[in-house]
């Protein structure tokens, strides 16, 4: 995507005549970033109207590598509005992600989502169990969190068992200018694994890939059945990791460590029933050596978002209130001018791109010599070349 668009221009172009929308296909490519800046509820965006699953995955799939279908996933919260903007704006304009679909499970949610012209699911179908709606519902480790993170696995398992290849996405995660989908395969295939994950603990289910076999619908599906057992011990949907490594699935973290892997699952006589998954550092850890690092702030240096070893920001250790600043803090936080748009039902407050205000916002990214791959295990992070160059 041209690094220039969205552009003001074309947005005041819009606020004095909706209807350019309809008329120019050109309008809805320059707005493939940031859609809520389009008229809401555009007629002009083909999925607009269309919250069924399965319908919704039929116009927004797409080819990834060696697979028909592929699509990325991620879950859509009112609360956290601006925060699902930070993140699809830097994954489609920077990570190369067109493929995505947005999973809501409330009325309220969906309006919102709908406001938006987010690719909206209805996935409340897929709830474990009945939300309770109390006072602090949806706070971190309350009943209706835990009820909302074990949709994840359930929505995970249809689309694998409909043949997606899946891209799994928390929403506060910023992308940097990488190939999204072509690094996660490139790194897949040459583990030979059946998915990849960031590594902790044994896994982190903020963003991953996994591809559509056997193993791992069997895997995830075992994944959801955990749900109501885990959400009446108070427990989120990464705890299944803990209690079903080695049983269920098995975990490498280099090519060798994979090679074993596959070798001891093709010797069991295991290959459609227990997944290889392929690990990987958070990448800042290059840099920090703390994977709090974020979380802690302080005077910490800027991250190289150019680094091959630095693929996405997720600031973990902290609630939803300490990411925003620490997007800000190196500089992956490219949102501004948060307000309501006019007409929508939810109120919803649309964000307009931070480089209309300040044109050097982008700089980080649009400044990369090349848009080569993450998540390469074997080329070294530029911070350690230098320090041995030094």
């Amino acid at each position: 995507m041209p690094m220039h668009v969205p552009t003001l221009a074309i947005f005041h172009k819009l606020q004095a005549d909706p209807t350019v929308a309809d008329s120019d296909g050109s309008v809805l490519a320059e707005f493939e970033a940031a859609p809520w800046l389009l008229p809401p509820r555009t007629k002009a965006l083909k999925y607009v109207g269309v919250h069924a699953l399965d319908r919704l995955l039929e116009l927004r799939s797409a080819p990834v590598g060696n697979y028909s279908k592929a699509i990325a996933f991620l879950t859509f919260n009112n609360r956290f509005a601006q925060m699902a903007q930070n993140c699809i704006y830097s994954m489609v304009k920077f990570g190369g992600v067109r493929n995505y679909i947005v999973g809501t499970w409330s009325s309220e949610d969906l309006e919102a989502c709908a406001d938006l012209n987010l690719p909206c699911a209805d996935i409340s179908s897929f709830l474990p169990e009945p939300l309770d709606h109390a006072p602090n519902a949806g706070d971190y480790g309350t009943h209706d969190y835990n009820v909302i993170c074990w949709v994840r696995p359930a929505v995970i398992a249809h689309m694998l068992e409909q043949g997606f290849a899946v891209l799994n996405t928390d929403s506060d995660i910023v992308f940097t200018f990488k190939p999204v989908w072509a690094s996660y395969m490139k790194l897949i295939e040459r583990s030979q694994a059946d998915a990849a994950f960031q590594r902790e603990e044994p896994v982190n289910g903020g963003n991953f890939v996994i591809l559509p076999r056997p193993a791992t619908v069997k895997m995830v599906r075992e994944w959801a059945a955990f749900a109501k057992e885990a959400i009446k011990a108070g427990q989120h949907d990464q705890e299944w990791a803990k209690r079903f490594q080695g049983t269920r699935f098995l975990v490498c973290k280099d090519k060798e460590t994979c090679r074993a892997g596959r070798q001891q699952i093709s010797r069991e006589n295991k290959t459609d029933t227990h997944p290889l998954l392929q690990t990987y550092n958070t990448q800042f850890l290059h840099y920090y050596n703390d994977g709090c690092a974020l979380a802690r702030g302080g005077n910490l240096p800027p991250l190289d978002l150019c680094d091959p070893a630095i693929f996405y920001l997720h600031p973990i250790c902290t609630g939803y209130s300490g990411k925003q600043p620490l997007f800000q803090g190196q500089g992956t936080w490219f949102l501004a001018d948060c307000v309501p748009r006019n007409g929508t039902v939810s109120q919803v407050a649309a964000c307009q791109p931070a480089r209309w205000r300040d044109p050097g916002m982008e700089a980080a990214m649009h400044n990369c010599a090349e848009f080569r791959l993450g998540l390469d295990l074997e080329r070294q992070p530029q911070r350690v070349k230098a320090a041995q160059a030094a």
